[in-house]
């Protein structure tokens, strides 16, 4: 996750002559910080509850209530918000517009996809596998996420005018319906991370129509910028 974002930082500032790229790349280095933090106090804690790092181990000392149970849950805390970083879930999804704002086309491209999936599987791995014996209380958490980035995602997305921004948003609200499916378990782990895919890919294709439509320095960003695509350009209209 970490090697993952140490590219992205280096990649969203590829446009040195460009001030919204320097900030844009700024932002998700210090909030990607500030999450990598959280986790590894939170992930500190669960080893202090519980004596193991191995997800087993975890699993198996809070099974058999061995566990110091407030450490264990405040740890949990600050590991769901890191998740709730990486996943851009509402309140932790600041970075999210300025950052494929600010970013070339192309490595918003990259920044709405990989990281995404890649944090979905985390969040599987962490909670599902290693902390599911406390399934309610981050379940709970979920739901209070979930619910404010559909509603955040969706009203937000609605009133932009620039393309990247309000894709933005729009993955802010359709992380609300990934982390629904956590609720399930294991069992909408899969859908979650079906949806995830499915997501990434679509939003891939969107991108890359920018990309296409994109002349030089000069880029699609805008939706007035798509005015009359539907008289010269019918398949990329579609």
């Amino acid at each position: 996750m970490e090697l993952l974002s140490l590219a992205l930082y280096a990649l969203i500032a590829l446009r040195r002559d460009s001030g919204f790229a320097a900030e844009a790349a700024l932002k998700y280095f210090v909030l990607g910080a500030l999450a990598s933090g959280l986790l590894l106090y939170g992930i500190s804690m669960v080893y202090g509850a519980t004596g193991s790092l191995e997800f087993a181990g975890v699993l198996a000392s809070s099974f058999n209530e061995e566990a110091n149970e407030w450490l264990l849950k405040l740890g949990l805390v600050f590991i769901v918000v890191a998740v709730a970083f990486k996943l851009g879930a509402v309140p932790f999804h600041m970075w999210m517009p300025d950052v494929y704002h600010g970013a070339p086309t192309s490595v918003t491209a990259l920044v709405g996809t990989a990281p995404k999936i890649a944090a979905v599987v985390f969040a599987f791995r962490i909670l599902v596998t290693g902390l599911g014996t406390v399934h309610h209380d981050w379940s709970l958490m979920f739901a209070l996420l979930a619910a404010a980035s559909l509603l955040v995602g969706n009203l937000a997305a609605i009133m932009q005018t620039n393309i990247k921004r309000m894709l933005a948003y729009s993955t802010v609200s359709h992380t609300g319906f990934i982390l629904l499916a956590f609720m399930a378990g294991a069992v909408g782990f899969a859908a979650g991370l079906y949806y995830a895919i499915t997501y990434a890919l679509m939003a891939a294709a969107g991108f890359g129509v920018l990309m296409v439509l994109s002349d030089g320095d000069n880029e699609c960003e805008n939706i007035s910028d798509l005015a009359g695509l539907n008289q010269h350009r019918v398949w990329l209209a579609f």
